[in-house]
């Protein structure tokens, strides 16, 4: 082992190890593959922070209800008969079972199958199989289900927090909620679920997946690029390299992290006709700027990627479909299920309001590319893959990894930014994981 190793093995058995190594531009391989590591985040990232948990689009009508994770706790995600969206632990009050064991669909009420406790829409309990025979003083008001602890939702994004003295969701998300504006606003609409998530599981840790998405521009023309040899990108692989302008520049706000390509102002992106003059008219002015400007260089910007801490990610890309352009856009949450092992839930979202057509030819988009056998997909996934089993060997685990791409090039913030954040000119930069990793060990130290 060498003595950098060495070195590493002995400074990152603590979260202060693991941050003094990334102020020194490395990281330890074990953490993306290590069972202390995991209960660790369990406790103190997970049971603690904002965590996505459903597109309100899902919950259209009182009784619709999905089934999600908050770290390894099941979660009943449900409308109301109020019409408000509620969520509580899927867990019976009498033994513990499991309580609701489909995935989503629409519920008068919520019954054990074990002993037949019965819950309505708002997690209250109603109903208690001979209880007036074999109970005596019932309290069925002191027994409904455990809600968790804060539910709220923005710009149609339902998320969950299980620390009642957690900030707010506003709070939380920061000077990164203007930015979803780009995303969601672009229909009258707004936007809506193109049919279920699709789940899959991949033997890689939560923070790879999510680290890739937060700013991995490097691998795109190495890894993808069979998918520029078929034609299924819009654009070549040299527009992604260093200086290309699908490289663009990276944003950085509250807690999350944007990738922006540069777009010609009369780029449409393949979406229908009007879709961006209904956008202008329905994003805030500070944001429209930022779409029609960009960094003032006299072309305009394209969210390509997005990723809000902890483990919502997002693209939104143009590929060819039959030889015309078709954009998509999909949310992924990265669902730690072990050490070194991830559900993945992705869903392809789509304008409420746009024409038919488009929506199937944009999910067709989404499969063809990033769908779990999607080509994308498919690299991104091995590369993962082998990162978690690296991590896991008896001296590669100590490893240290090199997280300096950009050091020395005196990169500095882009002046005049309409909206609040940090703008970086290039995604040919480590900074963006290294914000990752240092707000994933800061969790964890509190």
């Amino acid at each position: 082992m060498s003595d950098t190793a060495t070195e590493t093995s002995a400074a990152a058995r603590t979260v202060e190890g693991i941050s003094a190594l990334l102020e020194d531009g490395h990281v330890p391989n074990f953490i993306y593959n290590d069972a202390d590591v995991f209960e660790l985040e369990q406790r103190k990232l997970f049971g603690r922070a904002w965590v996505f948990l459903a597109h309100h689009s899902e919950l259209p009508e009182p009784g619709d209800f999905v089934v999600r994770y908050i770290a390894n706790d099941s979660v009943i995600v449900a409308r109301g008969n109020d019409g408000e969206i509620r969520a509580f632990l899927n867990s019976c009050r009498h033994r513990g079972a499991k309580l609701c064991n489909a995935e989503m669909g629409r519920a008068r009420a919520f019954t054990c199958i074990y002993h037949g406790w019965t819950y309505d829409r708002a997690g209250n309990l109603t109903g208690v199989p001979f209880g007036r025979q074999i109970y005596q003083g019932l309290d069925k008001a002191e027994l409904g289900l455990l809600p968790v602890a804060q539910v709220d939702e923005i710009e149609g994004f339902v998320f969950g927090c299980l620390d009642p003295a957690a900030p707010s969701l506003r709070d939380y998300v920061g000077d990164f909620a203007p930015y979803l504006q780009l995303v969601t606003r672009r229909s009258a609409a707004g936007l809506e679920v193109a049919g279920p998530p699709q789940r899959w599981v991949v033997g890689s840790d939560w923070k790879i997946s999510a680290e890739n998405f937060v700013g991995d521009a490097y691998h795109t023309p190495y890894s993808h690029h069979s998918t520029y040899e078929i034609g299924l990108m819009g654009y070549s692989s040299r527009d992604t390299m260093p200086g290309g302008p699908k490289t663009g520049f990276h944003v950085q706000a509250g807690n999350g992290d944007m990738a922006m390509a540069r777009r010609a102002r009369e780029n449409e992106m393949g979406y229908p006709e009007g879709t961006f003059d209904t956008f202008r008219t329905q994003a805030s002015p500070e944001v429209v700027r930022m779409f029609d400007e960009g960094v003032g260089d006299g072309s305009g910007s394209w969210p390509t990627r997005w990723h809000l801490f902890p483990n919502l990610s997002s693209l939104n890309l143009p590929v060819m479909i039959d030889g015309e352009i078709v954009p998509f856009l999909t949310i992924r949450l990265w669902q730690p299920k072990g050490p070194g092992v991830t559900e993945v839930l992705s869903w392809c979202l789509v304008e409420a309001d746009a024409p038919e057509e488009f929506k199937q030819r944009s999910r067709r988009a989404y499969t063809a590319s990033f769908g779990p056998s999607g080509m994308f997909e498919q690299d991104d996934m091995e590369n993962w893959r082998t990162i978690s089993r690296s991590a896991k060997g008896a001296h590669t685990r100590d490893t240290p990894q090199y997280v300096r791409m950009g050091e020395g090039q005196e990169i500095r913030p882009i002046a005049g930014w309409p909206v609040p954040g940090t703008v970086w000119p290039t995604q040919y930069t480590d900074i963006p994981a290294k914000t990752f990793l240092r707000r994933w060990a800061s969790w964890l130290s509190q």
